[in-house]
């Protein structure tokens, strides 16, 4: 738009500079005509002194032939007659010559005249038609002149227009100094709330680090509460096999006291067996079922028992033996050593020794009494084997007692081992439970107290999600806010730029204005002259016309000049109509120009509000505001270039010729 109101100052200045060379060309033409208004009067001077010198020899050659007739008539009386008669015939073919010549000249001379006064008369008419002309070119240069003078209205009209877009861009400057001052004030507040929102920021960080710290504080809490757990599976664990080890141990003291009542149970059977012998069948009945019972129970006890019926068996039987021996039944209480102290115990051997010394002297003395005593041998023999079977057995039995209670031995001493070591373990289990007991209080001591802070942690996690959320929400703002902010930040310093660049191109428009001014100045003070003069100018034509109409009777001799400027008229005419032409051209080109730019000049008040009022749409505006300022300039540029070839084809014709119609106004 700048660019624009600069172009069409230009235009205005160039055209105030044309209306300088046109008047410049006016006052030479005056000139001109001054010049040639004083050539006509010397030549009218000369004609008027040709004419006087044409009477004075018309007379003087009437004198000169009245002299030479009187001449004639003195020589005639003088001279012979026969001179007189050659003069006389002389005189007479002279006169009649000079007649004749008269005649002619007569002749000629009204000829002339009426010639000359058909040639005035035509003259007087086409000198009309040309003052009529004149007169119409005079009114067209008035109307010009008058075209000027509302071209120097508008002008002044497009200066005081301008001075009001200067006053309003100085408003709209005043304006955008005062919206940059408020935009610099929201900016500094923005930047004091951005300090603000940034200490909230480091606040709000700094919660977030203590929320971070107290989850991960819930998360170690966790974890010990993971790790409670798990040492409450594992106490529970423990429990249970403390509860299965007792349940073990109270099932090994049940079966080692139910082995130990077996036993004495046995040990007294077998004291009972010792003075029940008759019983023994119903004992080994009762034993045969229970070791059918023990079998069935337990195959240990069944092992244990066989091993045992088969030991009060041997027992029985080593009794019996011991009984039939005379040893006492004292040695079965220890079996281990009963075969040592029987062999050692030499009462028994002696015994033997007697028994059977006395057996062999019984069996002498039997042996006479074979007869009597070979049922009782036989018997005996029967006893013998028995007792040696039995002795057999009993000492396979023995010999496997020795085995199972070796084996019973080494069982008991591994129970008591695991007795002792059960004992130890449960000691220890005792001990690891009251210690566990005592870490599960302080555990749930501690625990109640990490409910407790977990209770408070969840309401401070709470509050520090509620506090996250806003300062989130706050952040997000925030960060539009800023975004905008620096949108707008930027749209300012676009502006501000924008706004230098106005400063800069407003400073311009100043100087172009005050040359402009100056110009104008100029201009109407140069006008103000040209109207003066102009006005002297028009007093001297009325003059001159009262002198052409003095002057019209002696214009006749100028029939050549006439038809000659004629000519020149027709040409002029006919460069007055391209001109003319020109001129409405440019008229017209002018006026679609001032139509263009008013438009432009609305479009660009249009222009300004609406990215006053519509920031977004800033550059695609601008983008299309350059593009049609880039299309603006090439019309201009199309313009500038036809005026230039129009300027040119006016300066290809002659300036006498744009002189010659003003010739005539005279």
């Amino acid at each position: 738009m700048l660019e624009e109101q600069l172009s069409r100052a230009r235009s205005r200045v160039q055209y105030t500079m044309q209306l300088e060379a046109d008047l410049l060309q006016q006052k030479q033409t005056i000139n001109e005509l001054s010049l040639e208004k004083e050539a006509n009067q010397e030549k009218l001077q000369e004609l008027f002194e040709e004419n006087a010198q044409l009477t004075l020899l018309s007379k003087s050659a009437l004198l000169q032939d009245n002299s030479s007739s009187d001449v004639d008539q003195v020589d005639e009386t003088s001279t012979d007659n026969s001179l007189s008669e050659q003069l006389s015939s002389n005189a007479q073919a002279r006169a009649l010559r000079l007649e004749l010549e008269n005649k002619r000249l007569a002749s000629t001379v009204e000829n002339l005249q009426e010639a000359a006064l058909q040639q005035t008369n035509e003259r007087v008419l086409q000198l009309e038609k040309d003052k009529k002309k004149l007169s119409l070119q005079v009114e067209e240069i008035e109307e010009s002149k008058r075209k000027l003078q509302l071209h120097i209205s508008e002008l002044e009209n497009t200066v005081k227009n301008a001075q009001r877009d200067t006053k309003k861009m100085q408003e709209i400057r005043d304006s955008l100094q005062a919206q940059i001052q408020s935009r610099i004030d929201e900016v500094e507040s923005v930047t004091k709330e951005k300090l603000k929102l940034e200490n909230r920021l480091l606040e709000a960080e700094r919660a977030l680090e203590k929320a971070k710290i107290k989850e991960e504080q819930l998360e170690e809490l966790a974890e010990v509460k993971a790790k409670v757990v798990n040492m409450e599976k594992e106490i529970t664990r423990l429990k249970d096999t403390l509860e299965v080890n007792s349940i073990a141990m109270d099932k090994l003291q049940c079966e080692t006291e139910t082995i130990s009542k077996e036993k004495l149970h046995l040990i007294s059977q077998v004291e009972d067996a010792r003075n029940q012998i008759s019983r023994l069948q119903e004992v080994e009945r009762e034993l045969k079922d229970l070791d059918s019972k023990y079998e069935v129970e337990k195959a240990t006890i069944v092992t244990l028992q066989r091993d045992l019926v088969a030991e009060k068996l041997n027992s029985q039987q080593m009794k019996l033996g011991l009984e039939k021996l005379g040893l006492p039944a004292d040695y079965l209480t220890d079996p281990d050593n009963a075969l040592d102290r029987i062999v050692s115990n030499p009462g028994v051997l002696k015994a033997v020794r007697e028994r059977l010394a006395q057996e062999q002297s019984s069996s002498q003395t039997e042996a006479v009494n074979s007869a009597e005593l070979a049922t009782v041998n036989a018997q005996l023999e029967v006893n013998v084997s028995t007792l040696q079977s039995q002795i057999a057995s009993l000492t396979s039995q023995h010999t496997a007692l020795q085995l199972a209670n070796s084996q019973l031995a080494a069982e008991k001493d591994e129970v008591a081992k695991e007795l002792d070591s059960l004992r130890r373990e449960h000691q220890q289990l005792l001990v690891d439970q009251l210690t566990l007991q005592g870490l599960h209080e302080q555990l749930g001591s501690e625990y109640e107290s990490l409910v407790k802070d977990r209770d408070t942690l969840k309401g401070t996690v709470r509050e520090s999600r509620v506090e996250a959320r806003g300062l989130k929400d706050s952040l997000d703002r925030l960060s539009a806010a800023l975004t905008s902010l620096q949108q707008e930040r930027d749209c300012l310093r676009a502006e501000t730029n924008s706004l230098n660049n106005l400063r800069a191109e407003h400073s311009k428009l100043k100087d172009d204005f005050r040359n402009l001014f100056t110009a104008n100045e100029k201009a109407k003070s140069e006008y103000r002259g040209a109207q003066e003069e102009y006005r002297t100018m028009r007093s001297e034509v009325r003059k001159l016309t009262l002198n052409v109409t003095e002057l019209q009777g002696v214009i006749a001799t100028r029939d050549d000049r006439i038809t000659h400027l004629e000519i020149e008229l027709s040409k002029l005419h006919s460069q007055c109509g391209m001109l003319k032409q020109v001129t409405s051209n440019l008229e017209e080109d002018r006026r679609s120009l001032m139509e263009h730019v008013t438009l432009l000049l609305g479009q660009y008040h249009e222009l300004l509000t609406h990215s006053l009022e519509d920031k977004e749409h800033y550059h695609l505006e601008e983008k299309m505001f350059t593009d049609k300022l880039n299309n603006l300039c090439r019309q201009k540029e199309k313009l500038e270039e036809k005026i230039m070839e129009h300027y040119r084809r006016m300066e290809s014709c002659p300036a006498k010729k744009l002189v010659l119609p003003l010739k005539y106004e005279i």
